[in-house]
């Protein structure tokens, strides 16, 4: 029985981040269909790609719209990636702090190449 309760509070943290993911993302023009697409396809990606630790998933979610939408060189994406999972290292909680590292860090090194 534990199993059954640990997966039904698991589906109801899913629909949570996906509710607060879309609402984050809401600002930005929500009757564009690439933005719907890029938000309905990396929170798909990144809920089955992770197990659940709520950062990890909003610096995947966060680094696939900025690939979906940008289309960076690999260059900077890696350079943002690296730069972004090296601030989020020992951050707790702020999934608003993983979208500003990774802004930040696109910024930095879409500025090197």
């Amino acid at each position: 029985m534990e199993g059954i309760g640990a997966k039904r509070v698991m589906v109801v943290i899913l629909m949570l981040l996906l509710a607060v993911v879309q609402a984050d993302y809401s600002h930005s023009s929500p009757s564009d269909s690439k933005g719907r697409h890029c938000i309905l396809q990396c929170g798909a990606k990144c809920l089955l790609s992770l197990k659940i630790v709520p950062i990890q998933y909003m610096l995947c979610f966060n680094l696939c719209m900025l690939e979906c939408r940008i289309s960076p060189s690999d260059v900077t994406y890696n350079c943002t990636q690296d730069c972004a999972q090296s601030k989020t290292n020992n951050l707790e909680s702020g999934s608003h702090k993983v979208e500003n590292f990774v802004d930040s860090c696109y910024a930095e090194c879409s500025n090197k190449s």
